[in-house]
């Protein structure tokens, strides 16, 4: 279908910039971690109804809305979904330390305008989002526009890579898509959705999912983009490398392009062949290094101790990334 060109222009003449921003920042100061959404899905279905939109609560379990809203259309058109999520990776408290090597202060962390840029916690991820689409149904539903079938905006919970494992239990580890499956089965469907998730303003046709898998070695526990090369310097950190390369890989799944995602396999494939290869082969190694320092087996306790310094020693160099 051409674009009417006239009528986008209408459109884009009711969004008001300064109003986007200060919707950013409203929504910004709401903390909104996983399991706790029930706060900003209320004042974004007030947010609908005051600017005229038929609004949709769906409760996904208890304290965790999902916030609908819809323009209607006169039923002769496709329909189209916008999709976003309320949750935030972080709380702002001491509970993310086990994730980032410091917590912003409280003021850092409130929506504010620095410059001609929104900051504060969840404004990228993906309250950003949220503001942009629901200032673009407000400026269609201004323009007065007809439209032939209806724009549903939906809010949801529970997306942030979250899953329930060992001692992490409850609603704040149930994200991974809990809002948007529940959206999905029960009603809110669209012929097509458009995710206004951050993309660097590019198109993304495609998603190649997620692996959850479980890890366990040594060192204190701490995102790689989180630490402090400083602090913890090469020489020292062969557990903390570990770990990093681990986490950069599995959060490696998107792709933009048809090119992009070729490359995009080849380099998982890599991925899988690092990892064997640097993780699954430490035993092996370990028990090299122990050998030549004179240990003939290592069985934890004080000999495990004894021969890192022999494993650090030999090493291997790690290698640039794909």
């Amino acid at each position: 279908m051409p674009l009417d060109r006239e009528a986008a222009k209408n459109v884009l003449a009711h969004i008001d910039r300064d109003e986007l921003a200060q919707l950013g920042c409203d929504l910004t100061s709401i903390p909104s971690p996983t399991g706790q959404e029930k706060a900003i899905a209320e004042f974004i279905l007030a947010w609908f109804a005051a600017n005229g939109f038929k609004t949709v609560r769906q409760d996904v379990e208890v304290d965790r809305p999902n916030a609908v809203g819809i323009l209607k259309g006169d039923g002769t058109g496709l329909s189209l979904g916008f999709n976003g999520h309320t949750d935030t990776s972080f709380t702002g408290t001491s509970e993310d330390l086990r994730m980032v090597a410091d917590v912003e202060p409280d003021a850092e962390l409130k929506g504010r305008i620095v410059g001609n840029k929104v900051q504060g916690l969840g404004i990228s991820n993906m309250k950003g989002g949220l503001a942009a689409v629901m200032m673009a149904g407000k400026a269609v539903k201004k323009s007065g526009i007809g439209l032939k079938g209806d724009v549903i905006l939906a809010a949801v919970v529970g997306e942030i890579s979250r899953t329930p494992i060992g001692p992490w239990q409850g609603k704040e580890y149930r994200g991974e898509g809990a809002g948007t499956r529940h959206l999905l089965t029960h009603g809110m469907h669209s012929d097509y959705a458009v995710v206004a998730d951050g993309s660097d303003l590019n198109i993304v046709w495609t998603q190649t999912g997620v692996v959850q898998m479980k890890v366990t070695t040594f060192g204190s526990a701490e995102a790689a983009w989180g630490t402090k090369r400083s602090a913890y310097p090469m020489a020292g950190a062969m557990g903390r490398g570990v770990r990093g390369e681990i986490h950069l890989r599995v959060a490696d799944r998107r792709a933009v392009s048809q090119g992009q995602y070729r490359r995009h396999r080849r380099r998982r494939a890599v991925s899988a062949e690092l990892f064997s290869r640097r993780v699954l082969d430490l035993p092996r190694r370990a028990h090299a290094a122990a050998s030549a320092a004179g240990h003939d087996q290592i069985r934890g306790g004080a000999g495990v101790e004894q021969a890192r310094p022999a494993l650090r020693a030999r090493r291997l160099p790690v290698a640039a990334r794909p």
